[in-house]
């Protein structure tokens, strides 16, 4: 007997997508910024994350475009909110399982990094 699939065929398009949304590093550092401080104003991300506001900006478009994060405007800023409530959780997920990998000794005696 199979197994069920457990992502549907007609999905992985839309999934590979996402995650590929999420492989930009400063994408990450702006998720993750959100996560930890709530709704901020465009601003203030690109302060936290060390970005210029422009591409700040860029990557918040592509994620709010992907259903990521939302938008909204007070008065003369744009502030931005994660919209997906399984961020947490894929990001939870998988900085456990890679800190469960990095912890790991290697036998020559030093600690696996991600460049292994």
């Amino acid at each position: 007997m199979a197994r069920k699939e457990p992502i549907p065929r007609e999905w992985t398009d839309r999934l590979a997508r996402r995650f590929a949304v999420l492989a930009v590093p400063a994408r990450l550092d702006l998720v993750n910024r959100l996560l930890s401080g709530g709704e901020q104003c465009v601003q203030q991300l690109a302060e936290a994350t060390d970005q210029r506001q422009p591409s700040a900006s860029k990557h918040l478009a592509v994620l709010n475009r992907e259903g990521l994060v939302a938008r909204r405007r007070q008065g003369s800023r744009v502030v931005y909110r994660v919209e997906d409530p399984t961020l947490i959780a894929v990001c939870t997920l998988m900085c456990g399982q890679l800190k469960e990998e990095l912890s790991e000794e290697m036998p020559t005696g030093r600690v696996l990094s991600l460049a292994d």
